[in-house]
């Protein structure tokens, strides 16, 4: 594989897809800038096609450190000579918008980013009528930690090549040291690759197992939430595990979460957001590409969007290049570490008002804000789950005290 000529092709699609999003407007575009390797390479493809003035726009949290990527932003616009424009969301105002989010989704979406994409497109809208986004690089490219879980599943192929007498030996040898050991490493040669996904559940949305549901909803009356994503995974031309979850991520989460949220938390602001790396010619391009175009060395590092880093070298600060990716952070499971708001979080999914109480059992909803208030973790990706659907069910006047809803209903069944 020539990967110069990869790139090439790449940067072809690439700048002609930011350049279409930009052209096909009479009114100003502008970009929403994290400062993360994705936006900020939409930036400076549009910087490069001739377009200044530019302006970007940005969120940070009051927290700041980890939970604002302002600097980084900050850093692409002098590096790009493009005006920043930036909103600070604190924890009163989260709290504050966080009906109005919930009710512009339209449906129980426990995405914590809801509330930060509202705020920064309310920013953008008092400037410009279009912006470009960066949605959908990491499903086409295969951003995120895909280029760890290459890795990982490149050592298995390895494993599972190697002489059955060898593969016992180092099986006993573990056993000598712990049954788990042996047990998680028969495992690793046992799975077949193309296996791999569904046996391991691989989905970043898979919080509540059909074992926990039980525990939280006594008249569950079962519902494999994971058929749909087995099925996906199954339908898969490929047989390398990669392949299959970037497909499986492209029609998921991608459709069902990034770009639904990106659509209505936008037009809640009277803004349109345009997605270049979610051109179909980008797209289509990418899937027939080999995984080494996409995954691979970057100098001396083993990289996710390989290409996307090779086009950016040349046009970013080599620290946004290199940088590790934060998606969006947002402090919640933080601030349910403080009094204050665990306090709030107990209330809101039990007092007077709630409605879910009539629904889950209380104790265990509160099981697991108590959990989440020592930082595990889990138990706070459950908790803000269930923050979500409560404020949705109140935002939508759904009460539960007169009206439970069938344990078969396929809303209340998805949201958890």
């Amino acid at each position: 594989m020539d990967i110069d000529q990869k790139t090439k092709e790449f940067e072809d699609l690439f700048l002609d897809s930011v350049a279409k999003r930009l052209l096909a407007s009479d009114v100003p575009v502008g970009v929403m800038l994290s400062g993360g390797l994705d936006s900020s390479s939409i930036a400076a493809a549009a910087v490069e096609l001739g377009h200044k003035p530019f302006h970007t726009f940005s969120v940070g949290f009051s927290e700041g450190g980890e939970y604002s990527e302002l600097g980084y932003a900050r850093q692409v616009a002098r590096h790009l000579g493009i005006e920043n424009h930036e909103v600070v969301v604190d924890q009163s105002r989260f709290l504050e918008m966080l009906p109005h989010a919930v009710q512009t989704a339209d449906e129980p979406l426990a995405d914590l980013t809801i509330v930060p994409l509202l705020a920064v497109s309310q920013l953008a809208r008092g400037h410009v009528k279009v912006a470009l986004s960066g949605e959908g690089a990491d499903e086409v490219l295969a951003g995120y930690s895909f280029n760890r879980m290459h890795f990982k599943f490149e050592t298995i192929r390895l494993l599972q090549t190697c002489p059955p007498s060898l593969l016992k030996a180092i099986k006993r040898t573990l056993a000598l040291l712990s049954d788990r050991y042996a047990a998680r490493f028969a495992n690793l040669i046992e799975t077949p690759l193309s296996q791999w996904n569904i046996a391991h559940k691989n989905h970043m949305t898979y919080i509540w197992d059909e074992v926990d549901k039980p525990t939280l909803w006594p008249t569950f009356a079962g519902h494999d939430s994971f058929r749909i994503l087995r099925d996906q995974f199954a339908a898969a031309e490929s047989q390398h595990p990669l392949d299959q979850i970037l497909r499986v991520y492209q029609q998921s989460w991608l459709v069902e979460d990034l770009l639904m949220k990106a659509d209505k938390m936008s037009m809640a602001a009277s803004l349109e957001v345009r997605t270049p790396f979610l051109d179909y010619r980008l797209v289509e391009w990418a899937n027939r590409q080999p995984i080494g175009t996409k995954i691979g060395l970057h100098g001396s590092r083993h990289v996710s969007k390989r290409v996307l880093r090779r086009f950016a070298a040349k046009r970013l600060p080599q620290q946004i290049i290199t940088r590790p990716k934060k998606g969006f952070p947002v402090p919640v499971y933080q601030w349910l570490q403080n009094e204050g708001f665990c306090t709030w979080a107990v209330d809101h999914l039990s007092g007077k008002e709630a409605q879910l109480k009539h629904l889950f059992r209380p104790d265990a909803m509160k099981a697991e804000l108590r959990r989440a208030a020592t930082g595990d973790p889990e138990a706070a990706n459950k908790s803000w789950l269930l923050i979500v659907l409560e404020t949705w069910m109140r935002g939508f006047d759904v009460d539960l005290a007169s009206d439970v809803p069938s344990p078969s209903d396929a809303a209340f069944v998805a949201s958890i």
